[in-house]
Order: C-alpha cells, then structure tokens, then sequence
C-alpha cells in the first residue's frame, strides 16, 4: 500500500470492524467478506470523509449489512448451533447470549460502546440518534443487560 496513513487506519481497526461485523452477521465467513467490503468502500472514499473517520467506518459496516440484507445475500445465523467454539470461547458464550437477548438497539450501543470503545458522540453519528438520547439509551440497555446476566 503505497499510503502509510491508510495502512496505520486498517491495522488500527481492522479486528474492531470484523467484532462488529460478526456481531451484525454472527457467521465468521460472512463477517470477513462485510468488514473487506467495509474498508474497501470506506478506503475508496476515505479523502472525502471530512468527520470521524472510526465511526464513519463503523457506520458503513452497518448500511452494508443492512444493504445486503435487503438483497437476502446474507442471512442472518443464530447463536444456537451456528456459534463455532473457536469463535467464542465457551466462558464468553453466556455472555453473547445475554447480550443477543436484548434488544437490536440495545445490542447496537453496547458492542459499540462498550465492546468497541466508540465515544458517546461516535456512536451517536453511527446510529443517527442525538447523544443526550444516546446516553438515556445506554443506560437502559447496561440496566437490561446487568437483570439478563443476574448482576
């Protein structure tokens, strides 16, 4: 790659975008072709991207899932029987599990929050949502999440 700075941006993030992609997806095959798919439309477009290229990154991950859901060119696994052990670690399994229980929207800020480490004002952009909206989201979905998992 002849641009170092792109380089530095997909070693950066490149295993954050294939968590979230996973968990969009939750099939480790379809979560490598959506993160490639994501770098290569973000890298194509990245001169243009005028704000905060993480959650801009994040964001078209999301509208590419979303597109190619649309399409039925993936479809959407479900964590029981499609989970392979070497993709999540058997103490880790319970708690995927409580997290798929809840919500999509309260899923979404966790992995994003919590999981990736994206600032309020980051995922406020990658969800279209204002982030005083954010954070009352947040604190529901962590509220949810601690009764699931019996904390």
């Amino acid at each position: 790659m002849k641009n170092p700075a792109l380089h530095d941006f997909i070693i950066q993030y490149q295993a954050d975008v294939f968590r979230f992609c996973f968990y969009l997806c939750r099939n480790e095959v379809y979560a490598q072709d959506l993160a490639q798919e994501t770098f290569i439309k973000v890298l194509v477009n990245f001169d243009k991207i005028k704000d905060n290229h993480k959650a801009y990154l994040f964001q078209t991950a999301k509208n590419l899932f979303i597109d190619n859901q649309r399409k039925n060119k993936y479809e959407k696994s479900f964590l029981s029987g499609q989970i392979e052990s070497q993709t999540i670690n058997p103490p880790d399994l319970e708690i995927w599990q409580t997290l798929f229980s809840l919500d999509q929207d309260e899923q979404e800020i966790l992995i994003l929050i919590d999981r990736e480490g994206l600032s309020l004002n980051e995922a406020a952009d990658v969800l279209k949502v204002s982030e005083s909206a954010l954070k009352s989201r947040l604190m529901r979905a962590r509220e949810n999440f601690r009764k699931k998992w019996n904390i």
